[in-house]
């Protein structure tokens, strides 16, 4: 369980919408996309401060096939690259 009700909180209602989502009936487009290079080593900080520069480079690398990530568009997501297979949701 995690730590906070509301992540708990969250966490039951995102299971509920992908359990009634109808693959099936979404319109899905491929976007070409330009490529996107992992800067995590560029972006090495030997600060114990953890900035937007530092961050969403890494999350990249806790991802993987067949993962879907849900964001708001005005985050730092666009710093992040996804492995082959991730799908982005904004």
């Amino acid at each position: 369980m995690p730590s906070h009700p509301w992540l708990f909180a969250l966490s039951l209602l995102l299971r509920k919408v992908t359990k009634r989502v109808d693959l099936a009936k979404l319109k899905l487009a491929k976007v070409e996309s330009p490529p996107v290079k992992n800067e995590v080593a560029k972006n090495f900080e030997d600060s114990k401060t953890i900035t937007q520069a530092w961050f969403w480079p890494r999350i990249g690398e806790y991802l993987h096939v067949g993962d879907i990530v849900v964001t708001e568009t005005n985050f730092g997501i666009w710093e992040t690259k996804f492995p082959p297979g991730v799908t982005g949701v904004t």
